[in-house]
This record gives structure tokens, C-alpha cells and sequence, in this order.
């Protein structure tokens, strides 16, 4: 394991590099002045970076993060004589946190975990990740659920990938997660917040390279990972629906299998419900009526039936219904979502149904009556 410190103080610096090569640890490099240790590490990409936090021209925690931003996968431990920096260095998510002087049988310990983090990364297998933010939320990783160490670490992933599209500021973070917290102490728990999903993520598994939180927030995620997320990349790609996305918007489709977070009860998720319920029932009414511009109605009925299921309210989906079944002389379906119709109608919108489905239910009805 290749090692950098980067500590103002010469006696600390000496003293952490004799004690890590007492461990076998390979130090690669120590240095008083932090920007010459900075460019040292994005020429060398050492394993893991020892960082004193209070350091002069820029803090530990600054350069951490600028680190990160060029080396995301590396290993930083910060190094410090003063305990209240302890929330703050969790902005940028360090392995572990040692206070000065450092005990051996402590950075023994802090060592091993390091090494035994880089064997897990060697040995380990890309498994396949779901995240369902449609109907109950889910998370697995292989055959494993994901499990988050607090209910806060889950609201806060679901929040990032709910707002992939847009430019995530913290104080609206903080606002809509931590809105009855005064400011410090708010901030102080969205950075352990983070550090706390970024930590659940890693141990289940979750690489990288499928799913990464920038510093920023905003989330780097593979396709068919998400079903929130390969829903919106569709809906907002495709204006059309034509035989070249035809299988994929049925994919989207039927991964969507109830309402978005549907448990979770949220001020902000109330907007993004809105409009994915107007861009789901959209995607659909395409689809369906491709399906009926090709011959497909048995698909078109299909999908119809799981809008409806999707959002009750939806009379376009009831209306696009009916007609299929007169189109097709299907008149016991008919009948059957006719009253379903009606009631919405008077229930939902106070007003009459249209008048050409209420003539057709009194041919319907007559017929009956004749036989």
C-alpha cells in the first residue's frame, strides 16, 4: 500500500511516516508545504493520503476535497490535534479520523481497515444494482438489499436521484432535509449524512462506476439501474413513439408500478410526483396509441388498464379505454369501465360523462333488454 502525509508540522510529519514503515507501509512521499503535496499526489495516485486538517495556505479539508474531485477512489485519513474539526472534515468523507498524538494500536487498526477495503475492491465481482423509486422504495445490490445505516441516509439518496436533472444547490438540501434544524448544526449532519450513504453503498457493494456522488451532489448513475432514472432520461430523450424506441418505452413502462416513492412523506418529493404522473400518463397514451395505429390492440388495452391502475383519476386513459372496446365490440369491458368512467366523472371532476359513452351504453343496455 503506496502512503502520502501531508503535514505543516516536520516533527508529526516524521513521526506518522516512522510509525506507518514500522507497519510495512510503503511512504511514498511526506510534505510541509500542502499544493506541493497536492501536485505529488495527482502524479503518484497513491493509495491513501494522511492529511493534516489546520495547515496554512489551504486546510486539510479543502485540499481533501480537491483531491477527491481528480481521484475519487482514493483513501484519505485526516490527521489533527484539535477534536472539533471532527464534523467538519465529514464533508469530504474521509476513511477515518485521527486525533493527535496518534496511538500506534489506532492507526494499526485504521491501516487494516484500509487494507482490508483495497482487497474487497481486488477480489470483488461488478454485481448488478437496482434502485425501484416507483411503488415502495427498494434497493439491492447481487442478491442483497441494501441497507442504509439511517432512515435520513435513504430520504437523501432518493433525493439526489429525484433531482438528477437539475442543479442541486446545499442550502436547498438543507432546507428541504434538515428545514427545522438551525444552520451549523444542519450542515454538520448533511455531511454525515453523506458519509454515512456513501459508506452504506460501498459495503454493499455498489462500485463506482454505476452509481457515484459527486461533490457537487449531483449523481453520476449507469442506464438500468434506476427505474426513476431511466424513466425521465426516456420520457425527456423521446418526443415520438416509433418502431425504433417501441421496446424500450414498454420497458420503461412496466417498471413503473405505483406512484413515485409512494411511502415516503415528503414536502419535497410532492412537485416531482406531480410531474412524473403527467409524464408517466403521457408516455403511455403514446405508446397505446401506437399500438392502435399498428393493430396491437390486445397491448393498447394492456397499457390503458395499468394507467388507469396508475392514476385512477386519469380520463383521457378511461376515454382512450372505451374506445378500443367499441372499436373492437368488446361490450361487456365496456360496460364494466363505463361505470368506473361515470363515477369518476361525477365524483372527481363534478361534471357529466361525454355524451358519446353515454350513448353507447344505451345501445349496450338496449340490446340487452331485446335479448
Amino acid at each position: 500500500m503506496k502512503a502520502i502525509i501531508i503535514d505543516d508540522e516536520r516533527y508529526a510529519c516524521g513521526e506518522l511516516e516512522y510509525m506507518l514503515k514500522e507497519i510495512n507501509i510503503d511512504v511514498i512521499g511526506t510534505f510541509l508545504d500542502p499544493l506541493k503535496g497536492f501536485d505529488f499526489v495527482l502524479k503518484t495516485k497513491p493509495d491513501v493520503v494522511f492529511l493534516d486538517i489546520d495547515m496554512p495556505k489551504i486546510s486539510g479539508i479543502e485540499l481533501a476535497l480537491k483531491i477527491q474531485a481528480q481521484l475519487p477512489k482514493i483513501v484519505i485519513v485526516f490527521t489533527t490535534a484539535y477534536s472539533q474539526y471532527a464534523l467538519e472534515a465529514y464533508k469530504a468523507y474521509p476513511l477515518d479520523y485521527l486525533l493527535k498524538p496518534i496511538e500506534e494500536e489506532r492507526l494499526r487498526k485504521t491501516v487494516s481497515h484500509i487494507m482490508k477495503d483495497m482487497d474487497i475492491q481486488r477480489e470483488s465481482v461488478v454485481q448488478e444494482i437496482h434502485i425501484n423509486l416507483f411503488g415502495k422504495f427498494s434497493t439491492t445490490c447481487g442478491d442483497s438489499h441494501i441497507k442504509f445505516t439511517t432512515k435520513k441516509a435513504f430520504e437523501l439518496l432518493s433525493y439526489l436521484l429525484c433531482n438528477t436533472n437539475t442543479y442541486i444547490q446545499r442550502n436547498e438540501i438543507l432546507r428541504m432535509l434538515f428545514g427545522k434544524e438551525d444552520i451549523s448544526k444542519a450542515l454538520n449532519n448533511l455531511y454525515v449524512t453523506m458519509y454515512r450513504l456513501k459508506k452504506d453503498l460501498a459495503a454493499a457493494g455498489v462500485h463506482k462506476s454505476q452509481l457515484f456522488i459527486r461533490d457537487d451532489y449531483m449523481v453520476e448513475i449507469q442506464d438500468g439501474i434506476c427505474d426513476f432514472i431511466d424513466f425521465q432520461r426516456f420520457v425527456t430523450k423521446y418526443a415520438k413513439i416509433d418502431h425504433n424506441n417501441i421496446d424500450e418505452a414498454a420497458a420503461v413502462i412496466e417498471t413503473i408500478t405505483g406512484g413515485l416513492l409512494s411511502e415516503l412523506d415528503a414536502e419535497w418529493i410532492c412537485e416531482i410526483r406531480e410531474w412524473t404522473q403527467i409524464k408517466a400518463e403521457d408516455l403511455v397514451m403514446r405508446t397505446a396509441l401506437y399500438y392502435i395505429s399498428n393493430g396491437k390492440m390486445n397491448q393498447s388495452e394492456e397499457l390503458l388498464t395499468k394507467l388507469i391502475n396508475f392514476n385512477p383519476i386519469s380520463e383521457v386513459g378511461y376515454k382512450k379505454l372505451l374506445d378500443i372496446y367499441i372499436d373492437t365490440n368488446q361490450f361487456q369491458k365496456y360496460s364494466y369501465y363505463y361505470e368506473k368512467y361515470v363515477k369518476l366523472m361525477y365524483d372527481e371532476f363534478a361534471c357529466r360523462p361525454d355524451i358519446k359513452y353515454v350513448r353507447t351504453a344505451k345501445k349496450i343496455y338496449q340490446r340487452k333488454s331485446l335479448q
